[in-house]
């Protein structure tokens, strides 16, 4: 596994071959809401009430009495845990960041491999500090974020639903390409 470092490293020494090679127009995008909801693949970083196997003190204080089946004949509720957020949602519900959506007590995530913005960048617009002063980063972006920074330079990408976008899916291997 490669460290932040070193990553930034390779990927800043490839530049622009790395943009080049980048081919995102053979599928089509998404029309319909229901459409990337269907297709979203199950995201991570998540627990539920249904899930038997699922540590309760996720959502549950250490103090707090548990009991053996605390959520009979109550709606699946979903507790994403990929940020400090930690929405509770409701089947139907996203969550702050509008890119992760409950479907029957499952995690969804409506971004994975649906860029809205791939490019190389130099390496002075990053919020580094004479790190490899001259050099390209590689950047891409998805739709939605849980902040709501009134400073943002990429507002219109970080406040906006992953359906608002003519994205089409790019799979990882071929970002990484």
């Amino acid at each position: 596994m490669l460290s932040r470092r070193e990553f930034l490293i390779s990927t800043a020494c490839l530049g622009p071959t790395v943009h080049a090679g980048l081919t995102i127009s053979n599928a089509a995008p998404f029309d319909r809401t229901e459409d990337l909801i269907r297709t979203a693949p199950k995201a991570r970083f998540w627990t539920s009430t249904a899930s038997r196997d699922g540590n309760c003190l996720l959502c549950h204080d250490p103090g707090e009495k548990i009991q053996t089946n605390p959520h009979p004949g109550r709606p699946v509720l979903v507790k994403c845990l990929l940020c400090a957020q930690s929405c509770v949602l409701k089947n139907g519900e996203r969550g702050k960041c509008r890119a992760r959506i409950n479907v029957n007590g499952e995690l969804r995530s409506l971004v994975y491999g649906r860029p809205v913005a791939i490019h190389v960048d130099p390496i002075e617009k990053k919020p580094f500090y004479h790190f490899l002063p001259g050099s390209n980063a590689f950047s891409f972006a998805t739709a939605g974020c849980p902040l709501r920074c009134k400073f943002c330079q990429n507002w219109e990408i970080s406040q906006s639903r992953p359906e608002e976008f003519d994205q089409v899916f790019v799979p990882p291997a071929k970002i990484v390409d």
